[in-house]
């Protein structure tokens, strides 16, 4: 997807996956995630629990411009 930078990292240890998600260009972008979503952990502008509620209902991430979130799947 254009403007978007995403990658996933999963853990030698316990096996949790882990997606970091950003949006570096003008307009909002919406991923369908690879899985489901445990838990969103970190959003640069303090919306994880719209971003878990979007995940929920939808299967979908909205990234607004500039917005980054990582997402525990």
């Amino acid at each position: 997807e254009e403007g978007i930078f995403s990658y996933l990292r999963k853990s030698e240890e316990n096996g949790q996956t882990i997606l970091i998600a950003a949006n570096y260009g003008k307009e909002p972008k919406t991923l369908k995630l690879p899985g489901r979503c445990q838990k969103a952990l970190l959003s640069n502008l303090g919306r994880e629990k719209e971003c878990e509620q979007e995940i929920r209902e939808q299967g979908t991430l909205t990234l607004g411009s500039c917005e980054s979130e990582v997402l525990l799947l």
